[in-house]
């Protein structure tokens, strides 16, 4: 398990596997697993990557919690980015991740990633 936070800002992505896990600029759907873009206004997936967004109530999501969700999207709106609202991310690689919305900003959400590779 490691767990990496840091502010998410328009154009830039990152990729599930990458240690350390920072973003990085560039052309967001073709490079990267999980990207935000301003101009579309959402966070999105590529590369096989999905997201399930855990409802508003949850609190302290676990792995075995995300191993139980279905109903993977691949783009999530601005405004589903609230602070303190929690997204589970699956790779295809079988890393499953938590993201966690730290602060709400709308050019550059602070967010907190934790992946785990497998059961922790």
């Amino acid at each position: 398990m490691r767990t990496e936070t840091f502010a998410l800002a328009s154009g830039y992505g990152f990729n599930l596997e990458d240690k350390p896990l920072r973003p990085t600029p560039g052309a967001a759907s073709r490079n990267y697993d999980i990207w935000h873009s301003d101009s579309q206004d959402v966070f999105g997936t590529s590369h096989g990557a999905t997201f399930v967004l855990m409802p508003e109530e949850t609190r302290r999501v676990t792995y075995d919690m995300c191993t139980q969700q279905s109903g993977y999207e691949n783009w999530l709106d601005m405004w589903d980015m609230t602070t303190g609202r929690s997204i589970c991310m699956y790779g295809t690689n079988g890393v499953v991740g938590l993201m966690e919305v730290v602060r709400s900003d709308d050019k550059a959400p602070f967010i907190k990633i934790t992946l785990w590779q497998g059961p922790p």
